[in-house]
């Protein structure tokens, strides 16, 4: 079993090279996640002349997070991104790190914290990295409680990373650079919960854009009723009766969207619209029939 700093996995129990676990070992007071620096090369939706590159973000911490877990340690996954846009890389590196902050109990001191952090506009290094410790803290000692009751449990698992999707060029001059948070918990039982988070970012105004900046005004129920047809063709192309999901599950439009090449996709996490075995649905809404119902410069 292996236990995951950033995008690098070290063994809990290296039986190999033993100097280098001892080595490990003594970076607990201090350590550096290494990750190297690279450009994720995903082909953009539109070419266009701005140079726009996706690091990977090495953050120092004081203190070796997994210290407290011995030989039960859970399997965490995560990473920070580097874009050079500092008000772009603040909103997915935050959100990165609220993705590991698993189970809270609203109006807890606990979930003070955390609502304190989420207001953090722009969080430094030494921020994002305290309160990644402290997640993952957490995490392992929940973890710990859950194999002591019964050693043959799976260990809890745990993912937030980010993922460049590439970039639509704007007919006004403007660009969007696109991005998704993948996220995935495993806290016992049958199946653990994977979730996506999209986000469609303005590089003129330096902003991330709601659904509402996207729509014209006043067009929004269209929107939802072109987004209702795709999920009723969405549950016939999988066999599924649309009037027996009716009686217990209630459509809405999701503001978790993106574009690409074909026109706007909304995506559905588990349990919104449909039981777990649908996954996460995802209704895509071609350009042409999105004339007159989102603003002229989104159309492709």
């Amino acid at each position: 079993m292996n236990y995951l700093i950033g995008l690098t996995a070290f063994p809990k129990k290296p039986r190999k090279n033993k100097l280098c676990y001892d080595e490990l070992i003594m970076m607990k007071k201090y350590f550096l996640i290494a990750l190297a620096s690279l450009t994720i090369g995903i082909a953009p939706l539109s070419t266009h002349a701005n140079t726009f590159v996706v690091s990977q973000k090495s953050l120092e911490f004081d203190e070796y997070p997994y210290e407290s877990c011995g030989e039960t340690c859970p399997e965490i996954d995560y990473s920070f991104i580097d874009t050079g846009y500092n008000w772009l890389d603040a909103i997915i590196n935050k959100d990165v790190v609220l993705g590991l902050s698993g189970y809270i109990e609203e109006g807890s001191s606990e979930d003070k914290e955390w609502q304190a952090f989420k207001n953090i506009k722009n969080p430094t290094d030494k921020q994002l990295a305290n309160q990644t410790t402290k997640a993952i803290k957490k995490f392992s000692n929940e973890n710990t409680e859950w194999i002591k009751e019964d050693k043959d449990n799976s260990p809890f698992s745990m993912r937030s990373v980010p993922n460049y999707l590439g970039n639509k060029q704007l007919k006004n001059g403007n660009h969007l650079e696109l991005f998704s948070i993948n996220n995935y918990q495993y806290l016992g039982g049958a199946h653990g919960l994977p979730t996506l988070g999209y986000y469609v970012f303005d590089m003129n105004n330096k902003k991330l854009l709601e659904l509402d900046d996207v729509v014209i005004s006043g067009k929004k129920s269209i929107l939802e009723k072109l987004a209702y047809e795709a999920y009723i063709k969405y549950l016939l192309d999988n066999d599924v009766n649309p009037d027996d999901m009716a009686e217990t599950w209630e459509f809405y439009l999701t503001d978790n969207f993106s574009f690409n090449k074909d026109g706007i996709t909304f995506l559905y996490q588990p349990y919104a619209i449909g039981p777990y075995a649908m996954g996460m649905p995802e209704l895509t809404i071609k350009y042409q029939d999105l004339k007159g119902v989102i603003k002229a410069e989104y159309l492709d």
